[in-house]
């Protein structure tokens, strides 16, 4: 039911200008027809001393003659009145020909319709079959936004200039402007966006591990990608976010690597809480699905929904373009669908060769642990990040080992975990219920609480050699990144009332100083107040009801300031030596930082009380 509101039941607008058009062109050629036979009647009978009933008899005999056949057929016995009906005829055949243009809009549209549902119910049938689907559909459905796009700005545009002569006898040419620059506008955009090669960057921080770092390693994912018959990952990333992941999509290594082909992910925060077993389970489920071609897929697919995602930008940035939008929408969320059938399929055969490679228990005990120290690591980074004060030392490998036991107490594994859903850079997975259903593993909650608090010695991370010195490098660099985010966070969050507040503040938002031109005056914009030069007294920003830019007639133009108290304050925008777009976005930029920030603070008493 909600597909269908939020997708299905928009998607119908796509029919919406085709049949008003088709309506309008077959009521113009009535009304014309109508119009052309007055007309006739009048030049030729309209001063002959006729009875009522015969005129009766010859207008109704005039309303069977259809002058709009007679212009299309150009029959010879006609010619004489198609000359003599001159411009008149040209009405009919654009009126006719805007008809077909509408009742085939209509056709393709239905049939585009069709078609989409064709192969979305086809695409669940295998992974290859739905790629096969998605790029058949996708290269068609782009072509057909842009044929709609095109045939509906047209028919807008004619519907308007006819509706206009044909009603009041007169045409409008700014119509040309307002619905035709944004049709070409949007068609333009959108073969920009299909014809150029979309970008997706992918950005990591971590470790490149080699053979030599970790020997023994790298001979466990040889027996696994051995017994998948699959390749070894031409990368190997050691990185401290709490995760595990491979993909195909190129790859940039703390902003300077590039790296390309298959690359496994390695979380070493996890490395260190898994024994080699649950490890082993979790490596085996990640490449098989190299094995499985599901990277290879994602990394074709991915880049053609990016394009997708543009182009419903470009269509629904304007009122005209609309119902192309919304078809659009409608052809994603039905893929979206078969996408997630799709995931979840390949997510439970990778959990079958997990569990066939070293057991279901060691696969269920290493998500389990998994979902466990995330969830964890994730309520020290919230309780940190809603902290409203500034972080300055942050040993966070030290707060996990140190606040673990605490977190574990409260800790429900049966309702915390088993409604989990693991989250991927490029896929997602089913709950947590599931998968320990679908490996035939029943959870023994005992067994998992005792060994969850203790950090295994039988574990990959210490296969690998310096690994205590590359997990303080990256989370070093991960500490510093939360730092400075948790920072600039922060700054739009506080009301500065302390020294120490105000110089976190200006870090961001120093004080500024615009000077005219003529070097007289001076506008001065803090953090807290702002004064031009010729006013008495600083305003608070908390003192401005509203503000905009105005041009009065015959003044100078300027911003205008409404404050609280009924005063208005001005200066004249134009006469700073810095340019009033600058002016005006320099201003805006200190005065929202302040709003979001008493939104902030006002946001927290009420929750507070």
């Amino acid at each position: 039911m909600n597909f269908i509101k939020t997708f299905t039941l928009p998607m119908c607008w796509i029919f919406l200008i085709p049949i008003v058009s088709y309506l309008f062109f077959g009521y113009a050629v009535n009304e014309r027809n109508e119009q052309v036979n007055n007309l006739v009647y009048e030049s030729l009978y309209a001063d002959k001393p006729t009875s009522n009933v015969e005129k009766l008899h010859i207008q109704e005999s005039f309303n069977l003659f259809d002058y709009a056949s007679v212009c299309s057929e150009k029959k010879p016995e006609f010619q004489t009145l198609i000359t003599s009906l001159g411009s008149l005829c040209d009405d009919f055949y654009y009126y006719n020909v805007g008809s077909e243009l509408s009742f085939y809009s209509i056709l393709i549209s239905v049939f585009m319709l069709i078609f989409t549902l064709g192969f979305f119910l086809l695409s669940f049938k295998s992974q290859t079959i739905q790629y096969k689907s998605f790029v058949i559909s996708w290269n068609i459905s782009k072509l057909f936004c842009i044929a709609q796009v095109a045939i509906q700005g047209t028919l807008l545009l004619a519907v308007c200039f006819f509706g206009t002569v044909l009603l009041w006898n007169t045409y409008y040419p700014q119509i040309l402007v307002f619905i035709g620059l944004p049709v070409g506008i949007a068609c333009i955009q959108m073969i920009g966006i299909l014809i150029s090669r979309t970008k997706i960057p992918n950005y990591v921080i971590g470790h490149p591990l080699t053979q030599t770092e970790a020997p023994t390693l790298y001979e466990e994912l040889t027996r696994i990608c051995d017994k998948f018959d699959t390749d070894l990952p031409d990368n190997v990333v050691l990185g401290i976010e709490d995760n595990f992941f491979v993909t195909e999509h190129e790859l940039t290594l703390n902003e300077d690597i590039k790296l390309i082909g298959k690359t496994l992910y390695l979380s070493i925060f996890h490395l260190k809480k898994l024994n080699k077993l649950e490890a082993s389970a979790i490596f085996a489920h990640e490449i098989a699905h190299f094995s499985g071609e599901d990277t290879f897929f994602s990394k074709k697919t991915i880049p053609m929904l990016a394009k997708c995602d543009e182009c419903l930008m470009v269509l629904h940035s304007r009122f005209i373009t609309i119902p192309a939008a919304y078809f659009l929408l409608f052809f994603r969320g039905l893929f979206e669908i078969s996408f997630g059938k799709v995931s979840r399929m390949r997510e439970y055969r990778a959990d079958f060769m997990a569990a066939d490679y070293v057991g279901a228990k060691a696969l269920v005990n290493g998500l389990v642990k998994f979902v466990f120290y995330s969830e964890y690591r994730a309520s020290i980074e919230e309780e940190l990040i809603l902290k409203n004060e500034q972080v300055k030392n942050l040993d966070f490998l030290k707060q996990i080992e140190d606040e673990v036991h605490d977190f574990a107490k409260d800790y429900t594994f049966e309702d915390n975990i088993l409604n989990q859903v693991i989250h991927h850079p490029f896929d997602s997975h089913p709950p947590m219920y599931k998968r320990i259903e679908a490996v035939g593993y029943t959870l023994d909650i005992d067994d998992i609480r005792a060994g969850i608090l203790n950090d295994d010695e039988d574990s990959w991370y210490h296969e690998i050699k310096s690994a205590r010195s590359i997990e303080l490098e990256l989370m070093k660099a991960f500490e510093d990144d939360f730092i400075s985010t948790h920072e600039q966070n922060l700054v739009y969050q506080l009301i500065p009332t302390t020294d120490e507040e105000t110089k976190l503040v200006e870090k961001y938002f120093p004080p500024v100083d615009i000077v005219s031109k003529n070097g007289k005056t001076t506008l001065n914009i803090t953090c807290k107040t702002f004064k031009y030069s010729t006013w008495e007294d600083e305003v608070n920003y908390d003192d401005v009801e509203s503000f905009l830019v105005k041009k009065p007639l015959f003044r100078k133009k300027r911003m205008l300031f409404n404050l609280k108290n009924n005063k208005r304050l001005f200066f004249p925008i134009k006469c700073f030596s810095m340019g009033e777009e600058e002016v005006a976005e320099t201003f805006s930029m200190y005065y929202s930082r302040f709003i979001i920030a008493n939104d902030y603070e006002e946001e927290i008493l009420n929750a507070k009380e």
